[in-house]
């Protein structure tokens, strides 16, 4: 049955620098937080890769360039726009404020696909005929196994907050092949291919004996007022089997009210970081774990300071083995 349901937009991109900081300043300790955790539970670090860096605008990068044994810090994105910003930015911070120090700030762009596999997958997809579970399962399989090997390795190695972006821009490419039919179970299948490969990727390109900081945002937070627009989506994915089942919704004559709603970002494990990386502790040990809330647009907080939108982030810092 064709699904003729659209999604309101949510928020707005439209936020003011000092804003943008306001909300963003929790998160931005919580990501350093984590790289200087993995950076003090290595053994003299001297290179850093930051997978999605963008902007940088949630990394105090100035921070993480004054560790004295630090010379090398690789960021990798699919925008140069982005990665150039960040770094003009940086650069033209430590010249106001460490001007000597200007020489040995040595920050590399990465223009690269971090999955390494998306381009080869939509081509593959591209060619099906007739696209059913198996052959795209076989298809996905196929690009994972062709994968490039042959990484670059670091002291500390950076996954910021893209884990989830992959797995949805592939579940967009697969829904575009089977539309109303990407079954549930299909999504857990393709959520633990690409889960595992990303994790994968992160340790090949760790030194032994280096460390690894993953954080992703696991879960979608509703918590307060929500305007009839978001209630409607809440019961459609209610109905869709896409909430937990208890009931958390509550109309007040037309006055919508979500008590306490967290939507897992992805249907494996429950969303559950932690305990996905608990299946690579033959590889990996996991040192240090947290979970935080962010990307709070100041456009859906409420007058009695309820929130609607913010997402749950949890970040684990890991060591190869």
């Amino acid at each position: 049955m064709k699904n003729d349901f659209e999604y309101p937009a949510v928020g707005s991109s439209n936020i003011s620098p000092e804003n943008s900081e306001k909300y963003w300043r929790e998160h931005k300790a919580n990501m350093t937080w984590g790289i200087q955790k993995a950076l003090n539970e290595c053994t003299y670090p001297r290179d850093i890769a930051i997978l999605g860096a963008g902007k940088c605008n949630d990394i105090r990068l100035l921070e993480v360039m004054q560790r004295g044994s630090v010379e090398n810090i690789d960021l990798y994105d699919l925008s140069a726009e982005d990665l150039e910003q960040a770094i003009s930015y940086v650069k033209a911070k430590i010249k106001s404020i460490l001007p000597e120090a200007v020489n040995y700030a040595n920050f590399n762009p990465v223009l690269a696909d971090v999955t390494y596999v998306m381009k080869n997958l939509s081509r593959k997809f591209g060619e099906m005929k007739k696209p059913e579970k198996q052959a795209i399962l076989d298809a996905i399989n196929e690009v994972v196994a062709e994968r490039r090997s042959d990484f670059r390795q670091y002291d500390v190695v950076v996954s910021d907050c893209i884990l989830s972006q992959i797995v949805a821009a592939l579940e967009i490419q697969i829904e575009k092949l089977l539309g109303s039919d990407f079954r549930e179970e299909l999504k857990e299948e393709v959520h633990e291919i690409f889960i595992n490969d990303h994790i994968e990727i992160l340790s090949a390109m760790t030194r032994p004996g280096g460390t690894i900081f993953l954080a992703s945002d696991q879960t979608l937070l509703y918590r307060g007022k929500v305007s009839k627009n978001h209630a409607k989506m809440l019961y459609y994915m209610e109905k869709m089997g896409h909430l937990p089942p208890n009931e958390v919704i509550r109309d007040f004559g037309g006055d919508y009210l979500v008590e306490e709603l967290h939507i897992p970002r992805f249907k494996y494990l429950n969303g559950d970081l932690p305990a996905i990386l608990e299946r690579h502790r033959d590889s990996l040990t996991i040192l240090k774990k947290k979970e935080w809330e962010w990307n709070r647009d100041p456009h859906e907080l409420q007058s009695d300071d309820s929130v609607f939108g913010a997402e749950i982030v949890q970040g684990v810092v890991l060591k190869r083995k």
